[in-house]
Parts: C-alpha cells; sequence; structure tokens
C-alpha cells in the first residue's frame, strides 16, 4: 500500500478541488512533468473525486486539452486550480 502515500497530502489535493466541481462533470488532469506516465494520479483521483469521470491525464507543458475541457491542474508545490474552457495546456 505505500504505493497510495506517495504524497502526505494526496487527499488535501482533491479536496481543494471537489467544490469546485459539478457532479458527473468529466475532467482531465495536468500534473507535474514526469507524472502522467504512472497511473498515480488518475488512481487516486477516481478514489476522491467519485462524482467525475477522469478523461485524460497530461504532464504540463504536453498537448492541450479540448476547448471545452475542465482542467485539474496540480502543481509540483501542491497548488491545486480548476480552469473550465480555454483548451488549457500551455507550459506554466
Amino acid at each position: 500500500m505505500a504505493w497510495s502515500y506517495r504524497r502526505s497530502n494526496t487527499a488535501a489535493l482533491f479536496a481543494e478541488a471537489a467544490p469546485l466541481l459539478r457532479y458527473g462533470e468529466v475532467i482531465c488532469l495536468r500534473v507535474p512533468r514526469g507524472a502522467a506516465r504512472d497511473p498515480w494520479y488518475r488512481t487516486m483521483a477516481s478514489y476522491y473525486l467519485p462524482d467525475q469521470t477522469i478523461a485524460a491525464v497530461r504532464e504540463r507543458g504536453e498537448a492541450r486539452f479540448p476547448a471545452q475541457a475542465t482542467v485539474v491542474v496540480i502543481r509540483a508545490s501542491g497548488e491545486v486550480e480548476v480552469h473550465r474552457g480555454g483548451g488549457l495546456g500551455q507550459s506554466g
């Protein structure tokens, strides 16, 4: 079970995003570089955000998400942001 504790603030990350999301919303995760190839963020998001569907997980700097996407950005610093629309996907 050590794999589930990679970040001590996992529950807090998704708890911060949860009230900003709509029931049944399809979301995309933007994660720190080097993290998208590992299914950990997708698994944890599915666990902590059971009312949403995880459509994609991409690293910062990868291709854009669709313009209508709701994107949950998880920064390496532990900050979480929710963005709707606009095809978020630029480095930053």
